[in-house]
């Protein structure tokens, strides 16, 4: 079964061109990050305790990729808020988005195809091998939004990283859109996951949405100053 992170980063791919879709460009590594710590929390390893992120419990999942998140928590001399280790872990996992990427074509999910740009620059992409797997997450999605069938936890938390990550126009028509959108805001204020986890799971859940529209906030500034005439005031700011 594949876990949020790998679900997230499935939906951010291109089906045939097997590259990141622009939508996503400038929020994933948050959103795969948040991933990471949702999946350990509703396995009950982190707590929230007066807006600080704590471990509850260090014994390891099994996945190299989410004990290694625990593990450096776990060896934090410094008390961090979530938004702290969204950020943190985004780029403190060594490789994140590659190793995702690997355990998808590993499973037979994706296939690795490696090429070079006039013969010098390379180019790395990962079109779907299987694209059933991917079809059904999708529906698990769109049943939940459209057909009002009751979410499982993983998938609450997953709607709710599509949303942030900007991937809802990916999955839905323009004409479905507006009902998506609506029915997932109301899955977001709705008990669907346990109260022992669900205090843990909003809070990084708002700090990975806090984190992404900083990050697409920079890049839109980035975009406008490096497009401006030399003369332009915006190079000032």
């Amino acid at each position: 079964m594949l876990n949020i992170a790998e679900k997230l980063l499935l939906l951010a791919l291109h089906d045939e061109k097997g590259t990141l879709l622009s939508s996503a460009s400038a929020s994933l590594l948050y959103g795969l990050s948040g991933a990471v710590l949702l999946e350990l929390a509703l396995s009950k390893r982190l707590h929230i305790d007066n807006e600080i992120l704590l471990v509850s419990d260090t014994t390891p999942t099994g996945n190299d990729i989410l004990d290694e998140a625990l593990r450096t928590i776990t060896a934090s001399k410094k008390d961090r808020s979530t938004e702290d280790w969204v950020k943190a872990l985004s780029t403190g996992i060594k490789n994140l988005k590659e190793r995702l990427l690997d355990r998808l074509v590993q499973e037979g999910i994706l296939r690795k195809e490696e090429r070079r740009i006039l013969w010098v620059i390379p180019v790395t992409r990962y079109p779907m091998q299987r694209s059933k797997i991917k079809q059904e997450i999708r529906e698990e999605i769109r049943a939940a939004l459209l057909d009002d069938q009751r979410p499982a936890p993983q998938t609450v938390i997953l709607i709710s990283l599509v949303s942030t990550c900007d991937l809802m126009g990916e999955l839905f028509a323009r004409n479905e859109l507006k009902r998506a959108t609506e029915r997932a805001k109301k899955i977001a204020k709705e008990s669907l996951i346990t109260d022992a986890v669900s205090g843990t799971v909003s809070a990084v859940d708002g700090a990975v949405s806090v984190a992404v529209q900083a990050a697409i906030i920079a890049a839109v500034a980035t975009t406008v100053t490096t497009n401006c005439p030399a003369s332009c005031s915006c190079r000032t700011l």
